[in-house]
C-alpha cells in the first residue's frame, strides 16, 4: 500500500519533527511504502494530513483543501483530540471526516482503552434543570455550512414556545461575539460563560449540533439531544427536541469503548499501534 504524507498541511517546525520521527516509522509497520511530500497532491492508496481544511493559516488549510478535493476516499485526517482531560497530548485519527461521519474502526471495539483511559460515565441525572442550548465557532468544519447562532436561535426559540422551559445559551469559549447577548435578550434566555464544569453541574438537559460538548454532558450524565448525526454523542443521545419530554439515559458503556479508539498518543502512533488499528479500515 502506498502511503503519502502531505507536509504542506503542517503548521510548525514542530510538527514536520512529528512527521519524520513519529508519523512515519509508525505508518511503516505493516511493511507499506511511506513517504512525506511537500507537492500540492501526488497519487497514493492512502493519503495523509494534519488537521482538517477548517481553518488557522490561509495557506496550510487550502493545501488541506486540495488535498480533500483530489483524494475523496482514506484520507487519514490527524486532528485535536475529543477527550482532552488527560497529561499527555492524543490525537484523533480517522478517514475521510474528522466528525463522527469519518471511520475510526470497522467493529465495535473492547473495552480495553475506555478502562486504561479510565473513562467513566456518571450515572444520569434525573430532574428539569435549565436547557443548555451549546454553540460552536462560526464556520467550524463540522458545522457543514450551518449558521451556529442562526441554529441556536431557533432551536432555543421553539423550546421556549413549547415547553416554557429556562434556557441557557452557551456560546463557544473563543466566540465573543456580542450576538449572543443580543439574541439572549430577544428570547428572554440567560447567557453563560461559567467554565463548562460549573454549566453541567446545574444542567438539566444539553442540546447541540455537532459540539464536542455533547460528549462532556453525556459522561457527566446530563441528558443530551444532537441535532446532527456527525455529533459524536448521537448513538447516546435524542435526536429531536421532543425527547425533552421523555430524555434518553440507556447504557454508554460501548460508546465509551468505542471512543477511546478514536483517539491516540504520539506514542502509540510512532510505535504503529493506530496505524496496526486503523489499517483494516482503508477501503480497497
Amino acid at each position: 500500500m502506498k502511503i503519502t504524507i502531505f507536509d504542506r498541511t503542517a503548521q510548525n517546525r514542530n510538527e514536520i519533527d512529528f512527521i519524520h520521527k513519529r508519523l512515519v516509522p509508525g505508518l511503516a509497520v505493516a511493511n507499506d511504502k511511506v513517504k512525506v511530500t511537500s507537492l500540492d497532491y501526488d497519487e497514493c492508496d492512502v493519503a495523509v494530513i494534519l488537521w482538517s481544511p477548517r481553518g488557522g493559516a490561509v495557506e496550510r488549510a487550502r493545501a488541506a483543501r486540495k488535498i480533500r478535493h483530489l483524494h475523496s476516499r482514506n484520507l487519514l485526517i490527524l486532528e485535536t483530540p475529543i477527550l482532552r482531560d488527560f497529561d499527555q497530548w492524543y490525537f484523533r485519527a480517522g478517514f475521510d471526516h474528522v466528525h463522527r461521519a469519518g471511520r475510526f474502526f470497522s467493529r465495535d471495539m473492547p473495552a480495553d482503552r475506555a478502562r486504561a483511559m479510565k473513562l467513566v460515565a456518571q450515572p444520569w441525572k434525573d430532574g428539569d434543570g435549565p436547557v443548555f442550548i451549546a454553540g460552536q465557532l462560526p464556520g467550524d468544519y463540522s458545522l457543514d455550512g450551518v449558521d451556529a447562532l442562526e441554529w441556536a436561535f431557533d432551536a432555543a426559540s421553539h423550546i421556549d414556545r413549547k415547553w416554557r422551559r429556562q434556557i441557557v445559551l452557551r456560546p463557544h469559549p473563543l466566540d465573543t461575539s456580542a450576538q449572543w447577548i443580543a439574541v439572549a435578550a430577544a428570547l428572554g434566555a440567560d447567557m453563560s460563560r461559567r467554565p463548562l464544569s460549573e454549566d453541567l453541574a446545574v444542567a438539566g438537559a444539553w442540546v447541540s449540533f455537532t459540539s464536542g460538548s455533547a460528549i462532556d454532558a453525556v459522561m457527566a450524565g446530563v441528558p443530551s439531544i444532537c441535532l446532527s448525526p456527525n455529533n459524536f454523542a448521537w448513538e447516546v443521545s435524542g435526536h429531536r427536541l421532543t425527547n425533552l419530554e421523555k430524555p434518553w439515559r440507556g447504557d454508554r458503556a460501548q460508546w465509551l469503548a468505542n471512543l477511546a479508539y478514536r483517539q491516540w498518543t504520539v506514542d502509540e502512533i510512532g510505535a504503529g499501534a493506530c496505524w496496526e488499528h486503523l489499517r483494516e479500515c482503508v477501503e480497497r
